[in-house]
């Protein structure tokens, strides 16, 4: 009976993504920064001008209900990790410029679904937070599941990037979702093998995203502050880059100019920080942005699949393969090369 809801769920959930949302169509631009959030009335997908801070709803309500991780493929759809679809969460796909919301993923292995990155062949790579934690893969095209990896270092995972190399990286911290949490940790994971190694061990690592340097860039949900600091990817030696005071440190991206962007979920605001020195500015805040979740930013030129421009959220953000002239020529002047 329990297997027969769950599929009249599934069943229900395709049917009611046909649905067109109430927004406007919306063209993204280079740049742009998308925003998910969840609200106690409605949630939504928010894009933001980079420049203005200027809001514009791309969609809302409907299918979404708790989103988490998004990334942007390479035809410019929005890709959404959302806890609550149906009851066990969902993956789907936003159209931007008709609000339309599509699923592409529900059931199956998906229980509590929340990470969310893209990696060179196109495919989606998801956390999913339940039974010990799990890494999955699903096709774009058919919604196909497959696992990748479950247990090890991983019991409580968030958010996944991609490195240059196609492998993937997971933020995972169990404090208070397991018995014997142990510490947080950074985790690698083999795309063919599934094989994990530790990066890093400690904290409360939530998102992550990938420097221009290869290196992690990581929210932080600590006991008393939450903060972003960098994880060296090949040390695994952490180092603090800024302190969300009063606030917590969402989702996170590395915008074209090297810039860290996450979402200060508690204080509804998008926060750009200084790589170098930790300083952070408000990009946009309130209005549309009711506890801002998952952030990703719309690249320069749309990747195709292979190329080594790789999106993700999260859930993790986005990695770039060279470093930006911008933050490499202010870091050789702070050596004095």
């Amino acid at each position: 009976m329990r297997h027969l809801q769950r599929s009249l769920a599934v069943g229900i959930l395709i049917l009611s993504s046909l649905a067109v949302s109430s927004a406007a169509a919306v063209t993204l631009n280079p740049g742009d920064l998308i925003v998910a959030h969840q609200s106690l009335s409605e949630a939504g997908i928010v894009r933001i001008d980079p420049l203005t801070g200027a809001q514009t709803v791309i969609t809302s309500g409907r299918l979404l209900q708790e989103p988490r991780g998004i990334a942007i493929d390479g035809a410019g759809q929005i890709i959404v990790a959302d806890q609550a679809v149906g009851g066990n969460g969902a993956i789907l796909r936003v159209d931007p410029m008709t609000g339309t919301q599509t699923v592409i993923a529900a059931g199956g292995t998906f229980i509590d679904p929340f990470g969310i990155a893209i990696d060179p062949a196109g495919q989606l790579i998801i956390t999913d937070r339940s039974g010990g934690g799990g890494l999955f893969r699903v096709d774009p095209l058919s919604g196909a599941q497959s696992v990748i990896t479950t247990g090890g270092f991983l019991r409580t995972p968030y958010g996944v990037a991609v490195d240059s190399l196609g492998r993937y990286v997971v933020a995972d911290d169990p404090q208070g979702t397991v018995a014997n949490p142990g510490p947080g940790r950074l985790v690698r994971v083999d795309p063919v093998t599934g094989a994990q190694t530790l990066i890093s061990s400690g904290g409360h690592p939530f998102f992550v995203a990938i420097d221009g340097a290869g290196d992690f860039i990581v929210t932080d949900r600590g006991d008393t502050v939450h903060s972003v600091v960098r994880i060296d990817a090949t040390t695994g030696l952490e180092t603090l880059l800024s302190v969300v005071t009063g606030g917590e440190a969402y989702g996170v991206a590395i915008d074209s100019t090297g810039q860290i962007i996450t979402a200060d979920n508690w204080n509804a605001r998008i926060l750009g920080i200084d790589p170098l020195t930790g300083v952070q500015s408000v990009l946009s805040s309130d209005g549309f942005l009711t506890d801002p979740t998952g952030i990703a930013i719309v690249p320069n030129a749309v990747p195709e699949p292979g190329t080594l421009l790789l999106l993700g959220s999260g859930l993790a953000g986005l990695a770039r393969v060279t470093w930006s002239r911008r933050w490499a020529t202010r870091a050789r002047r702070r050596r004095g090369k």
